[in-house]
């Protein structure tokens, strides 16, 4: 852009460096878009983890729940004595695509309820670890502390 918006370089050759910056752009987005989502697949980065699955769920799920507790306070409400709740679920489950609803509750494997189980073990090791590493940091600022004002 400062060689196409300079008055010192001729016109010819801004026109052509111009040209040449758009192709180049242009070719690079195409190579991109048509290449990228192989190279994706390839290196396996469109697998999601365990543990960002089982989160995700765990998430739908709390959304699952919140809309059913928000439909039954709804229900209570004289204004929306006329709903027909059957049709209204339709559209606020339909963000919860692919999620078990209660009416129909996909069947895991073996090895998902095992995988999942693995990994809130992982999880609960995880914080535990964390909740000793907080006692043993208070007990060493506590030491420090006392021995400083000579406890």
């Amino acid at each position: 852009m400062m060689i196409f918006g300079n008055a010192a370089v001729c016109e010819p050759i801004r026109d052509t460096v111009m040209f040449h910056t758009a192709g180049i752009v242009v070719l690079t987005v195409c190579v991109n878009s048509t290449t990228m989502p192989k190279l994706i697949c390839y290196l396996g980065m469109d697998k999601v983890g365990p543990s960002k699955k089982l989160i995700y769920d765990q998430a739908m799920r709390n959304l699952l729940k919140a809309g059913e507790k928000q439909e039954s306070n709804l229900r209570g409400d004289h204004m929306f004595d006329s709903v027909v709740w059957d049709m209204s679920r339709k559209y606020y489950c339909q963000i919860i695509a692919g999620l078990e609803t209660p009416a129909s509750k996909r069947r895991s494997t073996v090895e998902d309820e095992r995988r999942e189980e693995k990994e809130a073990r992982r999880r609960a090791l995880m914080i535990t670890k964390k909740s000793y590493w907080r006692q043993v940091i208070r007990f060493c600022i506590i030491h420090v502390f006392c021995k400083y004002i000579g406890c």
